[in-house]
């Protein structure tokens, strides 16, 4: 999967009293199966073969223990957000934003969480989020399905970050 390019664009000083303006590449990367395992791995001390079983303990009935959401997750599901979601369901979700997010709270991806003001299961949305439209048959929707390209534990992440920013928190 490609990484996307946000350029912002930033004011400074330099001595003069001028703000130069100043255009900033930041790169914002979503890992595919591929990169992400590996990538994981090595936060965790894992070898790629303890990280693939280490998520496919992760379905959609068996959500990770809280302590999955660190900031390497946070900053990854933020970035999914912006490249694979954001087009379509728009919001101001950032990477500060995720960054601040607490972990979930033990036993949390069991039963229902509000998602952008309903409840619904959050089995339900991790079900979305993998095989899209396809999960809601009786609603027209084109939603894809992400099961391809992100790993249990990156679905995991995106529900507690939708989660979290469906919330009325600040500066998001």
């Amino acid at each position: 999967m490609a990484a996307a390019l946000v350029l912002a664009c930033v004011s400074c000083t330099t001595g003069s009293s001028a703000p130069k303006k100043v255009e900033v590449e930041v790169v914002v990367s979503v890992h595919d199966h591929d990169t992400w395992y590996d990538y994981r791995g090595a936060s965790l001390g894992l070898s790629r073969a303890d990280t693939l079983e280490r998520d496919r303990a992760f379905d959609r009935d068996n959500p990770p223990p809280s302590e999955f959401w660190d900031a390497q997750v946070a900053i990854e599901s933020a970035s999914i957000w912006r490249v694979m979601c954001n087009e379509c369901h728009r919001g101001q979700r950032r990477i500060a934003t995720a960054a601040n997010i607490p972990a979930p709270a033990e036993g949390w991806g069991q039963g229902s969480g509000r998602f952008f003001g309903r409840e619904r299961p959050y089995r339900d949305i991790h079900l979305q989020i993998s095989i899209g439209g396809a999960a809601k048959p009786e609603i027209d929707s084109r939603m894809p399905g992400f099961a391809e390209e992100l790993s249990n534990e990156q679905i995991w992440g995106l529900v507690h970050f939708v989660e979290r920013a469906s919330e009325d928190l600040p500066n998001r």
